[in-house]
């Protein structure tokens, strides 16, 4: 029998930081492009409100209507802690990798690189689902398109209507950060 692999905390690193060198040099080849849209908007209060609440109600929606579907189908739930489980300071560890670096670098580089790049192209509309899509198959789960695709389109629409990429980061990352929380609590 084939034991599954545990990961080691210098294979996470590595991994992750291949990433995020990999998002890096392709968002350096878009900089003047790039560059607008990290820069921190002034907009509304219910924007902003909408910043905090959105990932809240996506994240325990997400959490529970999965569960209750992995249940249906007899598959296992998913935990995104126990792979970081047996890593020294887990916790700090899952939170650095489910949380911290998604929001930021699949922001970059679906928002803002692949989203710049699509727009040459294609109309907004068009842009905000394919980046969607494609984000959505990232993730590599049948069940993450339907939760996964559109969570993308409302960053992808945020993204084109306020034209940066901060509500997505904030978004992103509270809504990974209560996902993380419930995996760790449960």
């Amino acid at each position: 029998m084939i034991q599954p692999e545990i990961p080691s905390l210098l294979n996470e690193l590595i991994l992750e930081s291949s990433f995020i060198i990999f998002i890096l040099i392709f968002c350096l080849l878009d900089f003047k492009n790039i560059l607008p849209l990290i820069l921190f908007p002034k907009l509304s209060i219910p924007i902003y409100i909408f910043t905090f609440i959105f990932p809240v109600f996506s994240a325990i929606v997400v959490f529970y209507a999965i569960n209750w579907l992995n249940n249906l189908l007899g598959f296992e739930n998913a935990n995104l802690f126990i792979r970081y489980a047996s890593f020294e300071n887990a916790s700090l560890w899952a939170f650095i990798f489910v949380a911290f670096i998604p929001a930021i670098f699949e922001e970059l580089a679906f928002r803002g690189y692949l989203f710049n790049q699509l727009s040459q192209v294609l109309t907004p509309q068009t842009t905000i689902l394919v980046s969607s899509f494609l984000f959505a198959l990232m993730h590599l789960s049948v069940f993450s398109l339907l939760w996964i695709l559109p969570f993308g389109i409302v960053l992808g629409y945020l993204r084109n209507k306020y034209n940066t990429l901060w509500l997505g980061i904030i978004i992103h990352f509270i809504h990974n950060s209560i996902m993380l929380y419930v995996d760790i609590q449960s």
